[in-house]
């Protein structure tokens, strides 16, 4: 039986077929906030921290900052309790984000 070309021309595939919008993982800061609220708290006391090295990065600027990436890490990565937040995306974004914050680029929650 030859397939139907006209049939296969005009259906499109999609990496995300069959999966509502509420299982795909986020992707904004936003979105990642308002599953894991306390990832934004935690933005907050990065840029709060990051304030008092400003404009030098000593080994207790480090330490500070390592602390706060492994606190991220309970609640979004691979190791996530909640589903959505159990990617590499999700940590990439939120990693940026506090770091961001931690390093005084941006403040926290924009």
């Amino acid at each position: 039986m030859v397939p139907n070309t006209e049939a296969l021309a005009t259906t499109s595939v999609s990496i995300y077929c069959g999966i509502s919008q509420a299982k795909l993982p986020p992707q904004s800061w936003t979105e990642i906030v308002q599953i894991e609220g306390r990832l934004g708290e935690l933005a907050k006391h990065a840029e709060a921290s990051g304030k008092q090295f400003r404009g030098r990065r000593s080994v207790a600027w480090w330490r500070r900052w390592e602390s706060i990436k492994r606190e991220a890490s309970r609640h979004v990565g691979w190791n996530a309790q909640k589903q959505p937040l159990a990617t590499s995306s999700a940590y990439e974004i939120s990693i940026a984000e506090l770091f961001a914050a931690f390093s005084g680029r941006r403040e926290a929650g924009r």
